[in-house]
């Protein structure tokens, strides 16, 4: 997230140039500045380690940590990654270079551990890693069995098709967003909220439904889904279209179908998210403002009023924490 920006060569921006007390020439002394760029891709990669871990288990997040090392920042000004191949060997280095190797292990099983790993990632239609198959010539006896298929035989070194793994962001980052969405559901609208909210967005295609159909499906009482599906509607998460009987009945006699507009709910979502950190600021500067007189005179407090310093210092950290939180919603919704 910090770069160099340059030393001793033709001043690039952010280069502090002096002029050298003898001679005349030039001088560069290096500077370094902040990256956003690689700051956001960072935060990506951290929360898809944690998301893997938390929905398969450890060691699958520490192959996409090994895959994530091909996922790199295009050139200075340039929006958007670079992500490169990589095959079976260089993956298992990688592995090592994460420290996510096991030592005295037996390698034959790790190999087919690792392997299976991989395929399981990769095969399935939206999987997180994508694979191709590459035609390569290896010495003969230097194969592993299970990671190419012998295209032709003969006395020269085999030709093999060896398969290749590379992180597909664009499913990474779609990833990433539906699970920021469905914590975002359940904590506003709890696990009632996000039954509907899946009945109605994931499916393909997606539904439009009556309120009964909604509770039937939801296994939801109708008193409790109603006065949630009705904050859903207020709040902008789920829409709602009049289908009326006929145009001479009155629009109570009309059907209702409920529907969630993917970009209407992003936008409604990002609204949310924008006005908890004004919120949280808000507090945050009423709970510092408290502070103020007990922080100054710290040495010389009395124990209640000590007791008060640390019960305001740890709502501050909460707060703190939260504006965390919120800030890598945002970015998942923001950044491209």
């Amino acid at each position: 997230a910090v770069e160099q920006a340059g030393a001793n060569a033709a001043a690039p921006a952010g280069t502090v140039v002096e002029a050298a007390a003898e001679g005349g020439f030039a001088r560069c002394r290096s500077v370094f500045r902040f990256n956003r760029q690689v700051l956001t891709l960072c935060v990506y990669k951290s929360l898809l380690c944690r998301l893997v871990e938390e929905r398969v288990n450890t060691f699958a997040s520490q192959v996409v940590a090994a895959m994530l090392t091909g996922v790199a920042p295009l050139e200075r000004g340039e929006r958007g990654v670079s992500v490169d191949f990589m095959q079976f060997d260089t993956i298992e280095k990688k592995m090592v270079d994460v420290a996510a190797a096991q030592e005295g292990r037996d390698p034959g099983r790790q190999r087919e551990r690792l392997r299976k790993v991989l395929d399981g990632l990769a095969s399935q239609g939206d999987g997180l890693l994508k694979k191709r198959l590459v035609t390569s010539t290896s010495a003969a006896g230097s194969i592993d069995p299970g990671l190419g298929r012998p295209a032709q035989a003969g006395g020269a070194p085999p030709v093999v098709q060896v398969p290749e793994y590379a992180v597909d962001w664009k499913q990474a980052r779609r990833l990433l967003v539906q699970s920021a969405t469905s914590q975002l559901i359940r904590d506003q609208f709890g696990a009632v909220g996000l039954r509907i909210f899946n009945l109605l967005g994931e499916q393909v295609p997606p539904q439009r439904l009556e309120e009964t159909a909604i509770f039937s499906a939801c296994m939801v009482p109708p008193t409790e889904g109603r006065e949630v599906l009705n904050e859903m509607v207020r709040r902008g998460i789920v829409n709602w279209q009049e289908i009326p009987r006929n145009s001479a009945m009155p629009i109570v006699t009309s059907f209702w179908l409920y529907y969630v507009d993917h970009k209407r709910l992003e936008s409604a979502l990002l609204l949310d998210i924008l006005q908890a950190v004004l919120n949280l600021r808000i507090r945050f500067r009423v709970e510092l403002r408290k502070g103020v007189h007990l922080e100054s005179r710290q040495d010389s407090l009395t124990k209640r009023e000590k007791v008060a310093l640390n019960e305001g210092r740890r709502v501050e950290d909460v707060l703190e924490r939260s504006f965390l939180v919120l800030d890598v919603a945002l970015l998942v919704y923001t950044s491209e």
